[in-house]
Parts: structure tokens; sequence; C-alpha cells
């Protein structure tokens, strides 16, 4: 017992001797003068949701033994903070070919499919690429994945309504759960919330990190180490530490630089000896394909096509971060937003730069794919 003082969360064991877990529970949350705390409870039995929500007594179960992803994600969840945080940094790497996979992702822009399929292989994963929840859906009715990556913004049928349908169809074909983690650039809570609620197993916010996406991946999929498939002796190891070198492409010296370089030190980190350069291949993509995307918004904000406007600049935001072209993404998301609330004296102001950051970071990128090679 605490004395004149109070916990932000209680972590409760089952068994324990003399008062169980949940027993433990009842008798704090009765108990006189004592302020509501969120309870986890730890065992080692196997405890379904619908069990879990039938119990007042406890916000959160925990399965022995508890690992450190798990007790984050749950933390998490019992202090009601959004699930797609930062990742914790520690010492020590990821292995590349440390899982074994197949991964459906379905995924509507060029540049995120290319960086997405790039880090998925180079862990080990076997990868199929859609372009759209409608593609998702006939592929996981037709063929067998280990985990799908759902984008929530997609042309044709978006991630919830995909989602819904795969779904239903395992309900009426009584077929095994496919876990589903949506992906979206807009990391709002309630995004996440509605995420979990509509049949999604996870969240990760766009751009995420390796360590996080590796994160998911530790709760869906086997480690080789499970199948006993030692990985590649020869492979990279990819860094866990986030901190990246001091940026070398700066086109400035203010706060917001044209590029954040520390993407491409994380991307060079995963490329295989003598294998092509993620660097090259995703920035290659992007400069291929963000004309088409900059010539769509500033099209769709001349004829006053406000959905259309902020369907583009939503995808060039996430593409844009993904490359680094952070100052860029931002301007995409002001649009963005402005388009969402309407708000045209915004649009107005924004709109005219667009072309000009979006040369300045071509020329910031096309820098980069001289230093590190264009193959």
């Amino acid at each position: 017992q605490k004395q004149n003082n109070t916990f932000d969360v209680l972590i409760l064991d089952t068994p324990m001797p003399g008062m169980g877990g949940r027993e433990l529970a009842v008798q704090l949350r009765d108990g006189p003068g004592l302020a509501p705390v969120p309870m986890v409870h730890m065992s080692s039995e196997s405890v379904d949701d619908d069990e879990q929500s039938r119990d007042p007594c406890i916000t959160r179960t925990l399965a022995k033994p508890v690992k450190q992803h798990a007790l984050y994600d749950t933390l998490c969840a019992a202090l009601g903070l959004p699930p797609a945080l930062p990742s914790i940094s520690s010492p020590g790497s990821v292995p590349a070919n440390n899982f074994s996979g197949t991964i459906l992702v379905a995924e509507d822009n060029r540049t995120n499919q290319e960086l997405i399929r790039n880090v998925l292989e180079i862990l080990g994963c076997k990868v199929t690429v859609v372009n759209n929840g409608q593609e998702a859906v006939a592929a996981a009715t037709t063929s067998t994945y280990d985990l799908l990556l759902m984008d929530y913004h997609m042309p044709i049928m978006d991630g919830l309504e995909a989602t819904r349908r795969i779904r239903q169809r395992e309900k009426e074909q009584a077929a095994p759960r496919l876990p589903i983690i949506a992906l979206s650039a807009d990391v709002q809570k309630d995004t996440a919330k509605r995420s979990i609620s509509e049949g999604m197993d996870d969240f990760l916010g766009k751009p995420f990190t390796v360590i996080q996406l590796s994160r998911v991946l530790t709760r869906f999929l086997p480690s080789r180490a499970e199948n006993e498939m030692p990985p590649d002796p020869d492979a990279p190891a990819i860094p866990v530490e986030e901190v990246a070198p001091t940026p070398r492409h700066t086109e400035e010296t203010a706060a917001d630089p044209v590029l954040d370089t520390t993407v491409f030190e994380r991307l060079r980190a995963l490329t295989p000896t003598g294998g092509p350069d993620i660097v090259a291949r995703v920035v290659n993509v992007y400069l291929v394909e963000a004309p088409a995307g900059i010539t769509a918004l500033r099209n769709a904000l001349q004829r006053g096509a406000i959905d259309a406007a902020v369907e583009a600049a939503h995808s060039l935001k996430s593409s844009s971060a993904n490359v680094g072209a952070l100052r860029l993404s931002a301007l995409c998301r002001r649009l963005e937003m402005a388009g969402r609330a309407n708000d045209n004296a915004t649009l107005e102001e924004e709109a005219p730069t667009l072309e000009a950051e979006f040369e300045t970071a071509r020329t910031a990128l096309q820098s980069v794919l001289e230093e590190y090679g264009d193959s």
C-alpha cells in the first residue's frame, strides 16, 4: 500500500498467495476513498476480449511471459495514450531476415509502396502490394496472408470499408482472422481508436520507423528463431537507436531544413551488402510520381475541387515525409487541413508557394541521388 500518494496504473498478478489479482482489483475498486485507477491484470491463462470487456475492474490483460513491446503497448492503452507513439530506443539492433511471414500491403502511393516493400523484404517477409481496398479484399479472398498492412485513405475503397468486408467474409465462412494493421498519416487519437473499433488489430502512424514496424511484426508474425530458421549471417543489422548522424544534405541551417537526412541514414543502414540502395529506389520513385501529385493538387485548388485537393495533399504529405522532404510535407498538411476546414484564406495564402517548395525539395533530392548513387 502506498501512503499519501496515488498511482497512475496498477499491475496485478495472478495467482498470488493469499489473494489473487482479480480479487485485489475488486477490493481496490470498492475501497473507501480510493480514486479510480487503471488496472492491468497479468495472467498466464488466455483471456479473450469478450471476457475482458465483461470484467469492470480490469482495464487491460497482459499475457505472461511479458515481453517489453507488449508491456509498452498495454501501458499506453491503459493510460489512454495513442498506440503510434515513438518507439523506445535501446542499445542493440534488429537483425535483418528476423521475421517469417507473407504480408499483403494495401497502399495507393507508389513511393510508400516502394519503401514498405523494401523494408519488409529485408526484415525477411514475402510481400504482395495492392493499390486500394477493393484489391485488398480480392487478394485476401483468393490467397492466404499472415498480416495485412492497410492504408486508411485509398481511392475506390478505403481501408475501413475493406476491413469491414474482410471481417464479414471471415464471419460468414468461419475463416481464420487475418491481422490487419491500419496505416495512416493522420495520427490523431480518434483515428487510432476508430481503426480498432472497425475491426483492425493495430495502428501505425506514417511515416513510421523500422523499429515501430518491427514492434508490430513481433506481435503478429513468427520470428525465424521460433521456426528454427537462422537469419542470414551476412545480412545487415538494423540499428535500434533512433538518433542518426548529423545531416549532410540541409539546404538551410534553420530549424526546418528542406530535407531531414536522418531518413536516408536509416534507409541506407538497411541496404544489404551488394544489394540495391533503398535510398536510390525510394527517391527515384518519388521524383517520378510527385510531379503528378503536385499538378493534381494545383489543378484541384484552381478549379475549387476541395475534396480532390484534400486527397492529393494527403497523399503528397505522406510520400514527401518518407523521403525527408519535411517542409513540403508540412505545406501539404496545412493545405489538407485548410481544405477539410473550408479555410479558403489559408488555401489562397499557401497554395502559391507549392511549386517553389517542390522545386527546392527536388533539387535537394537530386543531390542525394548523386551522393548515394542511382543504382
